[in-house]
């Protein structure tokens, strides 16, 4: 397997492991110290948005359910850039 694949592969799947855990530790908790985890992982994406000026369209009832897998393919692709990175590194080395 390619390592940008690999990488990214790792990240995503660390991202969505965050999430689906934070979902089934808060079912039926007060949800004031459930949203902690997924703020945290998803504060990159938060300041990228807060610059576009069409944030509104990403609001409303169904923002969790588009925002989430918006995060996983965030941190995938942060992923497979730094595998990329790595691969190009230790290629050179050789």
């Amino acid at each position: 397997m390619k390592r940008w694949l690999k990488y990214g592969l790792i990240l995503g799947g660390i991202a969505a492991l965050v999430i689906i855990l934070n979902f089934l530790y808060c079912l039926g908790r007060e949800l004031e110290f459930c949203t902690v985890p997924i703020l945290i992982i998803s504060l990159p994406i938060l300041f990228v948005l807060n610059f576009l000026e069409d944030i509104g369209r990403f609001g409303g009832i169904y923002f969790p359910s588009l925002f989430m897998p918006i995060v996983i393919i965030f941190y995938f692709a942060i992923g497979a850039i730094i595998g990329l990175i790595v691969s190009k590194i230790k290629k050179d080395k050789n």
